[in-house]
């Protein structure tokens, strides 16, 4: 997604590709362990079944609360939030480069709805229109606070949306392995890229 975008792929995208599962690894993997060894599962503030969702049943802040730091739990939670708002910039980011790259080069001739998606601005290139035009999902966020019934609707949502990221990670990884047979059979197509 980023390629497009990036001032000096080469160099950039192969760090990325090889400190990417590091990061995975070294921040997730180890933080859930440390968390399991500090708060057990029966812990009675731990998420169960009728419990109110909200950030104190979080076993990071259950683990900080226990060691008796009065401050960090609410640093934590805030963490937590900006993680989340980054995510979620993140998936505007995708979103609105993907609608950019399906309808560039549109005409209004050849689909007058969308042309207007493939579009940038001149001054600093950011393609506007696909940006509030992915902004406008956002809103449905709010179905969490609802009732029982739109909580059920934001449950398929949330279900089509791994469906589609589970296709997307599994369509990109047959794409690799496809382009990896490629080049073994013919190592010397990228050097006509280059």
């Amino acid at each position: 997604m980023t390629a497009a975008e990036a001032k000096y792929p080469k160099r950039d995208f192969p760090f990325a590709a090889k400190c990417t599962w590091l990061i995975t690894i070294g921040l997730y993997v180890s933080s859930v362990l440390f968390v399991s060894l500090c708060v057990p599962w029966t812990n009675s503030k731990l998420l169960r079944p009728g419990t109110a969702f909200t950030g104190a049943v979080s076993p990071f802040v259950i683990a900080i609360e226990e060691a008796g730091i009065a401050v960090i739990p609410g640093l934590a939670n805030a963490g937590f939030l900006f993680a989340a708002w980054t995510a979620a910039n993140t998936q505007l980011y995708v979103a609105s480069r993907t609608l950019y790259g399906m309808c560039q080069g549109m005409t209004p001739a050849s689909n007058p709805v969308l042309w207007p998606l493939g579009r940038t601005r001149k001054k600093n290139g950011a393609p506007v229109m696909a940006i509030l035009t992915s902004c406008i999902f956002a809103p449905l966020a709010y179905l969490l606070c609802a009732d029982t019934n739109a909580q059920k609707l934001i449950g398929v949502f949330s279900g089509m949306a791994t469906v589609g990221c589970l296709l997307v990670w599994a369509s990109q990884c047959f794409a690799f392995v496809r382009f990896y047979f490629g080049y073994v059979f013919t190592p010397d197509c990228l050097q006509a890229v280059e």
